[in-house]
């Protein structure tokens, strides 16, 4: 098999004129066209819709919301916990929300809002396994 580089159009050997090639005005083609069901068989359309009916599949619009106030709530409880160990005081409250909070994550699709809320969920992480580490039960 030889492979061959591209090639210049240029005109097409062996094209015939016919006579209605050859007559002013327009003329619809009698044969050679593709049907419509051909076109739709591999129409990119078809493909963009079939993606598109995905995508709305999984489109929550509250997802953002939510998980901005998960941000939030988990900044509080961080917050929380800096200051039950500031005042030597047990900080069970602030672990068992920031547990709960560490299950309820989701890409929300925005790389800024997800980069941002990413942060505060390591930094959630690390605390937790501070508290880990710290507990006496452990060993």
């Amino acid at each position: 098999m030889k492979i061959e580089g591209p090639r210049s159009p240029g005109p097409a050997s062996g094209a015939r004129k016919s006579a209605a090639a050859a007559a002013p005005g327009f003329a619809m083609p009698s044969t050679g066209a593709p049907s419509a069901a051909a076109l739709s068989e591999a129409s990119p359309t078809t493909l963009l819709t079939s993606l598109m009916a995905l995508q709305v599949q999984d489109y929550d619009p509250n997802r953002r919301g939510r998980q901005v106030k998960r941000g939030k709530a988990t900044l509080d409880a961080l917050d929380s916990l800096l200051r039950a160990t500031l005042f030597g005081e047990a900080p069970h409250g602030a672990r068992l929300m920031l547990v709960k909070l560490q299950g309820e994550i989701e890409m929300t699709g925005d790389p800024g809002l997800d980069a941002i809320l990413t942060e505060i969920d390591v930094r959630a992480a690390v605390e937790l396994a501070k508290l880990d580490m710290a507990d006496p039960r452990r060993i």
